[in-house]
């Protein structure tokens, strides 16, 4: 996959006027199995632009569950003033990491093949950053033996 180039703004708006662009994207996808997704590149340009003005110089982290395309968050990073992406799991963090440098999982983990595989790998580790509510999250094997030790 090319990745597009979002530096550069937007310019107008049609993506707010979909009979000026629906005919042209239905017969485009005319021919692919369900499910597909389509994203208009002027609206992608916008809203990133849009978001780094809203941010006033803090930079943003992008949420891949807003954005399920690793191309699309790659090509959203290369704009400077965004850093690093938020992901859902930590199995998702760990493809993110592939090609990503800043990947935070947002919610604890029990998924322990891919714990297991983020200490395998110190290129992973370097590049995935979780996170716990308690320490005895972080301690599974531990949680609720009241005889463990601190």
């Amino acid at each position: 996959m090319t990745l597009p180039d979002l530096s550069a703004p937007a310019t107008g708006t049609p993506w707010l006027r979909p009979e000026s662009y629906w005919p042209a994207l239905t017969e485009a996808t005319r021919q692919l199995d369900t499910p597909i997704a389509a994203l208009h590149l002027g609206a992608l340009r916008h809203n990133t632009h849009d978001m780094l003005r809203r941010a006033g110089g803090t930079p943003i982290r992008v949420a891949s569950k807003s954005i399920r395309v690793r191309g699309v968050l790659e090509a959203i990073l290369a704009v400077p003033g965004y850093r690093g992406v938020l992901a859902y799991t930590l199995a998702e963090a760990l493809w993110l990491a592939e090609s990503i440098e800043d990947v935070v999982v947002g919610y604890p983990s029990v998924d322990r093949a891919a714990i297991a595989a983020l200490c395998r790998s110190a290129l992973l580790a370097s590049r995935v950053t979780l996170m716990v509510d308690s320490l005895a999250q972080a301690r599974p094997d531990r949680r609720g033996d009241p005889a463990a030790p601190a």
